[in-house]
């Protein structure tokens, strides 16, 4: 699956938006977890992925 942009917006822009410095977060839901696996090498176990 190849990213596709929507938009970008620049620090510039934002300077100008009257907008409240408040941001909330509400209905909030898990799609994946995962876990670091001890190893030599940075390592990260994701459930339901195939080992490699």
């Amino acid at each position: 699956m190849t990213p596709t942009t929507i938009a970008q917006i620049s620090r510039l822009e934002l300077q100008d938006l009257s907008t409240p410095f408040e941001a909330t977060i509400t209905d909030v839901k898990q799609l994946s977890s995962y876990n670091w696996i001890e190893a030599s090498s940075p390592t990260i176990a994701v459930p339901g992925t195939p080992p490699l």
